[in-house]
């Protein structure tokens, strides 16, 4: 009686590990660009672009828009403006699990808004200030169609 092989079908475990990596990867890439041909009104598309996504999906984004836009991460930004934070903190503050507190703060460092610091056993975040130095810049230019002063027409002063 022959020695049982470990390659099945004269194929090494390696190599059909990898094979199947790789179309794992190949069915996801087609499942993104067919989300983004669905276009805007889709809510594939903006399941996409409210959800934790693939990193190759996030070093994509052009937009420091788009990466505010998900709640959960204007959250922990808005947390961040007071003093820096660490996990757990922000965990407990918004009552979401630490995976989903960890991603979001992967995409925010990764796209420069937040950078982290050791604390002994824990990691501490804080804001940066560049990017949204960048967005105030790029938000001046519209300013003078919301003055400061502004009032509805039909509101009255208190004099």
């Amino acid at each position: 009686m022959p020695a049982a092989s470990p390659h099945q079908n004269g194929v090494s475990p390696v190599y059909r590990q990898e094979r199947r990596k790789d179309h794992r990867q190949q069915v996801q890439e087609e499942a993104l660009a067919r989300t983004c041909q669905l276009g805007a009104a889709s809510p594939l598309l903006i399941y996409a672009l409210t959800r934790i996504c693939y990193v190759g999906y996030i070093k994509r984004m052009e937009s420091v828009f788009e990466i505010i836009a998900e709640p959960n991460r204007r959250a922990i930004l808005s947390l961040l403006v007071s003093s820096q934070q660490s996990v757990g903190e922000i965990e407990r503050q918004l009552s979401m699990t630490q995976p989903t507190v960890s991603k979001h703060l992967r995409v925010l460092r990764e796209a420069g808004f937040v950078e982290s610091t050791v604390d002994a056993q824990r990691r501490l975040y804080r804001l940066r200030p560049e990017p949204f130095q960048e967005v105030d810049a790029w938000l001046a230019q519209f300013r003078r169609f919301c003055p400061l002063t502004w009032m509805p027409s039909n509101a009255t002063s208190i004099v």
